[in-house]
């Protein structure tokens, strides 16, 4: 089974005042900073997550109109970027633009909101994650010492977001960043007993998929069916890789390097 999931920067359904604690803003678009590919293997005892750059060109297909959507007619030679697409032409436009581009026949699709991440971290307790240097980041808000620290919620989602304020400040970092809380998240659930748990995690899904989007062939019934079927999944055995890339010779951008000196986390206990 092949699941494409996305996390979406929409805004909708979220109140003033939960914008404000998110760090949300108030902008309108509907941007796909998170994308891949998950990949359970039959038996459900392989799981490999495939990351898709947000910068990543892909070649102008045919996407339908639709209620907030314009659309777009196919234009050969012609690329836009794919984290535009969603926007364009909704999640069926991003579905069939990455089978397309990547030859990998998708079966459902997945699309988190900000305030369902936010969920899933604090239903879960929060999650570990470790930074060399100290991050202060006005824009997703994410603040955190050097070293290792246990964060909430609200905090996991600042660490998804944040880019422009660590590192070089290049989507290919962040993607890393990504993968690891990704992997952080995965963690937890396999550690919490989660999975044997069927009416916490009916509970932990329900809440999940409020700010949910999710193809008709996906209900939450069917979320918790492919849950219970990883009881036995071993983190080992969940990979995160990323699609293959090179630059994009057409534009020139420039990230000015920041020297600081790191600061020895100790090795987490991750997936690869």
């Amino acid at each position: 089974m092949n699941i494409l999931v996305y996390g979406s920067d929409s805004r909708a359904g979220l109140t003033p005042h939960e914008q404000y604690i998110l760090r949300t803003g108030d902008d309108q678009t509907d941007n796909t900073d998170t994308i891949m590919i998950v990949h359970i293997s039959p038996g459900r005892h392989l799981v490999t997550v495939l990351s898709i750059p947000r910068d990543t060109m892909v070649p102008v297909y045919e996407c339908d109109s639709g209620p907030g959507y314009t659309g777009q007619q196919v234009n050969p030679g012609q690329e836009v970027i794919i984290n535009s697409l969603l926007q364009i032409g909704g999640p069926t436009c991003l579905w069939k633009t990455v089978e397309q581009v990547t030859g990998i026949r998708i079966d459902h699709f997945i699309g988190i909101g900000m305030l369902g991440f936010v969920k899933v971290v604090n239903d879960l307790g929060g999650v570990n994650v470790c930074v060399p240097y100290k991050v202060n980041d006005p824009v997703s808000g994410l603040d955190l010492e050097a070293g290792e620290e246990h964060i909430n919620g609200i905090q996991a989602l600042a660490f998804w977001r944040t880019r422009e304020d660590i590192g070089t400040g290049s989507d290919l970092e962040r993607i890393q960043r990504d993968q690891f809380m990704s992997a952080q998240v995965v963690k937890g659930v396999l550690s919490s007993g989660l999975l044997s748990n069927p009416l916490r995690l009916l509970s932990v899904i329900t809440d999940a998929a409020a700010s949910m989007t999710t193809d008709s062939g996906m209900t939450v019934s069917d979320l918790v069916e492919i849950a219970e079927s990883f009881h036995d999944l071993s983190s080992k055995n969940v990979q995160f890789i990323t699609a293959p890339n090179e630059p994009w010779t057409r534009i020139r951008t420039g990230f000015s390097s920041r020297s600081r000196r790191p600061t020895r986390c100790s090795p987490p206990s991750r997936m690869t």
